[in-house]
């Protein structure tokens, strides 16, 4: 009986501390996405993991994350970036691959975690915003994996 009592109660505990509600965005009342999504959670992500080799320096696979105008306009290919359309973007499409998948992005070996990954798509389903004048820095000496290993 104990032994049941204590395996209903780690198993309640267990299932308490698993976060499966999807991340939510801030919005304003008319449905809008808040423009903070960019700055609190796509920036950091862009220049911590990204930028390092998609820069106006490197610009591996064509894509050059400096620089705005360059993400949403692409390349012969199509746009790296599709405002509204997840699936249809290049950006979306190269970081939701298995790790295993040898264009996975980033290409650090570790992707990006689950709330990372939401917040991409709840972004690009919204419109993407990216404000104007924001210029993603680039740190071309060290990459930035803090908390992934």
């Amino acid at each position: 009986m104990l032994r049941s009592i204590i395996a209903i109660f780690c198993l309640s505990f267990i299932a308490g501390c698993q976060n499966t509600s999807p991340m939510k965005t801030e919005t304003f009342p008319n449905g809008k996405q808040s423009p903070d999504i960019f700055e609190k959670s796509i920036r950091p992500v862009l220049e911590q993991r990204c930028v390092y080799c998609h820069n106006s320096k490197l610009a591996q696979a064509g894509l050059n994350l400096q620089n705005r105008e360059l993400v949403f306009k692409g390349d012969a290919k199509g746009p790296f970036l599709v405002p509204g359309k997840p699936d249809e973007s290049r950006i979306w499409n190269a970081i939701v691959k298995p790790l295993n998948h040898p264009r996975v992005m980033p290409g650090d070996g570790f992707g990006l975690n689950l709330v990372e990954r939401q917040a991409f798509e709840a972004w690009i389903e919204t419109g993407a915003h990216w404000p104007d004048g924001a210029e993603l820095k680039a740190d071309l000496y060290q990459v930035n994996i803090k908390g992934y290993l």
